[in-house]
């Protein structure tokens, strides 16, 4: 997908995005991710907007927000490094124009 220049300038930042694979097999079970691709982002801290609220009632704040100039496939599980930092997704959104899915809106945690 392409984006319009515009939107590309409020994307300051870069964060790389890597798919979760797996678990590995050495005898801890910890996760296993792919090559990571990179793409512009805005990360900021989030907003009292920002926070999360699941189907249970329970809310939780991330850490930081990211729109990232993507449209790729993206799970909970998929890991985002910023800023030489590791996070966790907590929340994904995808929000779309009349072409459909425009971007990623990361919540991100540790």
């Amino acid at each position: 997908m392409t984006f319009e220049s515009a939107f590309l300038t409020l994307m300051p930042h870069t964060v790389s995005l890597a798919s979760w694979v797996g678990f590995s097999t050495e005898g801890y079970g910890r996760p296993t991710y792919g090559t990571a691709s990179t793409y512009r982002a805005r990360v900021s801290s989030p907003g009292a907007k920002d926070l999360l609220r699941f189907s249970t009632g329970q809310t939780m704040a991330s850490k930081l927000v990211a729109w990232v100039a993507t449209t790729r496939a993206t799970e909970l599980r998929d890991q985002v490094t910023f800023e030489s930092s590791t996070f966790r997704i907590v929340g994904i959104e995808r929000p779309a124009d009349q072409d459909g899915v425009h971007h990623l809106k990361l919540y991100l945690g540790r």
